[in-house]
């Protein structure tokens, strides 16, 4: 939180607890849209993140954001959010059942997600919870365990690289390293070289170059129009 806004006015925020998600333009100088989370969840990085007990905490890391081609995806330990990633429009929010509590047992922290909607969040106990988000619904699909439960050994990050389908988890005490359960069902995406750009009226071809494609994979695309950020 910043204490003066952009246009040099005094931020009314400040001092307060406000979590928002903004889309910043190219030139840095404004956003496209802003979308306000403030009455869903009370996210501070300190008091959400992981406590290193008896050592002192005190870091403003905190991966709580994961963005595929279409949604942003927003966790702060207990409270996971979809927002359609063009406008802003908050599809989901729901509280994860797991971390229960009265604010849900804060301090595991940790989001990945792939282009077919499926999201991965860190648990408490070092674990990955895995969700797909469809039909304006997050639906737990699955919880892997990366060692006993017994222990409770929070996660503090997750990573996923989608040429490999491989997720990296890091937490208390541990690093692992495993394919995505989907591997063989979620195509990545693959990278384009545009050779012709259409302008209006789209009456034209658009003819582009896949990479290291193959005969035997379906391809999609999106359309963005650049002006306006419609899909």
């Amino acid at each position: 939180i910043s204490k003066y806004d952009r246009y040099g006015n005094l931020d009314t925020n400040f001092g307060k607890f406000f979590n928002g998600l903004f889309w910043v333009n190219d030139s840095l100088n404004g956003h496209y849209y802003q979308t306000d989370f403030s009455k869903f969840t009370k996210f501070q990085e300190y008091g959400n993140n992981v406590d290193h007990y008896p050592f002192y905490n005190n870091t403003n890391r905190f991966n709580g954001l994961a963005v595929n081609d279409s949604f942003a995806f927003v966790y702060d330990g207990k409270v996971l959010i979809a927002v359609e990633k063009y406008t802003g429009t908050i599809r989901c929010i729901d509280s994860i059942d797991w971390h229960g509590g009265k604010r849900g047992h804060l301090g595991q922290s940790g989001i990945a997600a792939d282009n077919c909607n499926h999201v991965f969040v860190g648990g408490d106990s070092a674990n990955v919870l895995i969700f797909t988000f469809v039909n304006n619904q997050f639906r737990l699909d699955s919880n892997i365990y990366l060692f006993s439960p017994v222990k409770k050994r929070k996660t503090i990050d997750i990573r996923f690289n989608e040429l490999s389908n491989q997720l990296f988890v890091c937490g208390d005490s541990f690093t692992a390293s495993f394919p995505s359960p989907f591997a063989n069902s979620c195509s990545i995406t693959k990278t384009f070289e545009v050779d012709t750009f259409i302008t209006a009226p789209c009456n034209g071809d658009f003819i582009a170059h896949i990479t290291d494609g193959d005969t035997t994979t379906d391809y999609t695309f999106q359309w963005i129009n650049l002006s306006n950020k419609n899909k």
